[in-house]
């Protein structure tokens, strides 16, 4: 029976092994100061707010709309910068308008005068609205301000959202020069005029009702951003993305323990295996990250400690792929600063397959020649993995749910995080069989090996 579902398992699992077997990944340590999982906590706070930023309310005026353009899809038509900067300079005192900053020597004026020439003596349409808050600052203002209310400002193309993942608008949110500090951030998020109007469903206009609001609600919006400044500490570190991936990986050690003193395989087997489990970069329902990993079960077998040379021998020792096909590893740390575990909790679900069969060998049962032992040619019966796997049928016999880990044991202290033991009789076949896997909390240095 044992032998049968070992099959059937490793038909299932091992196409996948042999397939497809990705590399390990060594990567270089990770120079974000946060723990995988404060980036873990980051992570998922900004990608619960990133939708909010390709609302069709929001790219309406990030990126997706140009009044500058006869095919911009502005709903109040076509803008002419250059008649509008042709009109500005026949305005009486118009320097007086002019955004220039102090200007004792009067240099600022005349250069910003200079490029309104430029823009309204042009021989061709201008639609680059880079160029036009470069050099027809006021010209645009003027014409906005006849429809919408006076904070109103097209964004330059480094703030345009369109086409733009979760993790680039959070490296953009960490790096703008209107964002780029926490408080800064919040402030922006939740006090700028603009931000407000957009979700009152409010096109910036002075009296006209626009687009829905974002399906997001404003409330929402302050939740998730004050939750990524938390998860953070509060402060935007460096690199760039810290805040905004995860770094930081996760070391699963696995080990088991088999005793059998069944006539038909009287042995005992230990295996081990540490494996790394690295983020995967892939869109997961509710912001989640994924780990996934794979390595190797180092397993050896022998016989029991009083064997009986009548008895069959079984023994072997050798390797065993595993992976780690996803793991969703969410963990509250207990309030404040303690470093013992009550108070936390894990919540842990963990796929895993074991990909092959070991490779141990038995004798099977001796016969009896003139009241003799006579011992068979040893052949090929693989031990651990049969048992194993055989346990795991005790849990269900769906092979594909057998692999399933959940309910872990929260520990939280020592770089363990959580703990889960598998016991079983092997279906009958073994006198015990107990399985432990370790969570540890990775240092993104790419090493595996037992700290």
């Amino acid at each position: 029976m044992g032998l049968r579902l070992l099959v059937c398992v490793t038909g299932i699992l091992g196409t996948v092994w042999l397939v497809q077997q990705p590399s390990l990944v060594q990567g270089a340590k990770n120079s974000c100061p946060l723990t995988v999982r404060q980036e873990t906590k980051a992570a998922k706070a900004f990608k619960n707010l990133a939708p909010v930023f390709q609302e069709p309310r929001c790219l309406n005026c990030h990126g997706a709309v140009n009044p500058f353009s006869r095919t911009g899809g502005h709903g109040g038509g076509y803008i002419d910068i250059r008649k509008e900067a042709q009109q500005f300079l026949k305005m009486p005192n118009f320097q007086t308008s002019l955004t220039v900053g102090a200007d004792p020597d009067g240099t600022r004026t005349a250069k910003a005068i200079a490029q309104l020439r430029e823009i309204a003596e042009s021989a061709s349409e201008i639609s680059d609205t880079d160029l036009i808050r470069q050099k027809a600052f006021d010209p645009m203002r003027k014409a906005c301000k006849e429809c919408h209310i006076s904070s109103w400002i097209i964004p330059m193309r480094h703030n345009h959202f369109v086409g733009r993942s979760a993790t680039d608008m959070c490296v953009h949110m960490k790096t703008s020069i209107l964002t780029n500090q926490p408080d800064l951030f919040l402030r922006h998020m939740q006090d700028d005029e603009l931000v407000r109007e957009g979700f009152k469903g409010r096109r910036g206009l002075l009296d006209a009702i626009g687009p829905e609001p974002p399906t997001m609600s404003f409330a929402t919006l302050e939740k998730y951003a004050n939750e990524w400044i938390d998860a953070m500490g509060g402060k935007f570190h460096r690199p760039p993305d810290c805040g905004c991936v995860v770094h930081g990986d996760y070391i699963l050690e696995f080990s088991s323990k088999i005793v059998s003193t069944s006539k038909v395989a009287p042995a005992q087997s230990q295996a081990s295996a540490i494996i790394r489990l690295e983020t995967k970069d892939e869109e997961v329902p509710n912001g989640e990250t994924k780990y996934a990993g794979q390595g190797m079960i180092g397993y050896q077998t022998g016989p029991l400690p009083k064997w009986n040379t009548c008895d069959p021998f079984v023994q072997g020792k050798g390797t065993v792929p595993m992976r780690v096909f996803q793991a969703f590893i969410h963990i509250d740390e207990p309030p404040g600063e303690s470093m013992v575990s009550p108070g936390g909790s894990a919540k842990i679900e963990l796929l895993y397959g074991i990909l092959g069969m070991s490779q141990e060998i038995s004798t099977g049962m001796h016969y009896m020649l003139n009241y003799k032992c006579v011992t068979n040619q040893p052949m090929l019966d693989p031990f651990w993995s049969t048992m194993y796997v055989s346990g795991r049928g005790e849990i269900s016999t769906d092979p594909m749910k057998m692999f399933l880990l959940k309910d872990w044991t929260y520990i939280g202290r020592d770089g363990v995080v959580a703990t889960k033991t598998l016991r079983s009789t092997c279906g009958g076949m073994c006198d015990e069989e107990v399985a432990t896997f370790t969570l540890k909390e990775g240092d993104g240095s790419g090493d595996s090996s037992p700290k």
